[in-house]
């Protein structure tokens, strides 16, 4: 319900006659990350032979944990970047950067996040590695 009154509020901020508040393209960038986020995995899923609406474990929120980082942190990392991308497509809207710019932007932003997606589990590896993660704790026995 949440999401469908965001797309309502979205879609009649950016398409109504009377006082268009915004460009469709901004309102876009606004649920940016959600929507490539959804997106992405959904063709993930389809590519591999599954339907788009079986849940999985995919999900940005699931990588960043995998990634060692606590429901805070992860809160935290998808806000700050979620922010970003508001960020961007807000100040697209101040500047006036015409809409064909801010269009191809985005979906090359979409680009990248899919090809990370594709890639998740060698960088989430590398990462881990990098922070020290995947050395295995020393097993402790008992006499």
């Amino acid at each position: 319900m949440i999401g469908f009154t965001i797309i309502w509020l979205l879609l009649s901020s950016s398409q109504d006659d009377s006082g268009v508040i915004m460009r469709p393209v901004t309102a876009l960038w606004l649920i940016a990350l959600p929507l490539m986020d959804m997106v992405a995995i959904m063709i993930r899923r389809i590519r591999r032979g599954d339907s788009p609406f079986h849940p999985d474990r995919e999900h940005l929120h699931h990588i960043c944990q995998r990634l060692g980082l606590s429901s805070r942190q992860t809160l935290f990392a998808i806000c700050l970047l979620a922010s970003m991308l508001t960020g961007f497509g807000l100040y697209g809207e101040i500047a006036q950067i015409p809409e064909p710019i801010m269009f191809y932007t985005f979906i090359a932003c979409f680009v990248g996040y899919a090809i990370s997606l594709s890639y998740i589990w060698r960088i989430t590896r590398f990462v881990r590695a990098k922070l020290g993660q995947d050395i295995e704790p020393e097993t402790v026995t008992l006499k």
